[in-house]
């Protein structure tokens, strides 16, 4: 029973962004084209993918508006997103907006199969 406990555990555990390990050099934009936003329950970091690739993206200071059921809303048109970039967090239904949050360093990381965000 206890060992079932743990499995469950493990299965259920999530990733923390922060604590994975970069794969390269931290970049100052990402080309939006393709780019998957990956919300994360670590107010501090923001997933983000582009195909294979997945690099995190600090929010400078956490991002207290981030939370479950919320999405990152963009209005940069440069088709980058850019350390210094700010971010609207959203509730999708509503519409109602729950703060801004800053993008800082930008880095490419590895992410190890199975990861749950």
């Amino acid at each position: 029973m206890q060992s079932l406990m743990i499995m469950l555990a493990l299965l259920t555990a999530r990733t923390d962004v922060g604590a994975l390990p970069a794969s390269g050099v931290a970049v100052k934009c990402l080309d939006e084209t393709g780019l998957q936003f990956v919300t994360t329950t670590n107010r501090d970091w923001l997933l983000v993918r582009r195909g294979r690739a997945a690099f995190r993206a600090e929010l400078v200071g956490g991002c207290p508006g981030m939370g479950a059921n919320r999405i990152i809303a963009r209005r940069n048109t440069q088709g980058r997103l850019c350390v210094n970039d700010l971010t609207d967090v959203v509730d999708p239904v509503g519409g109602m907006n729950h703060g801004q949050c800053r993008i800082g360093r930008i880095e490419p990381v590895t992410v190890p199969r199975g990861a749950r965000f």
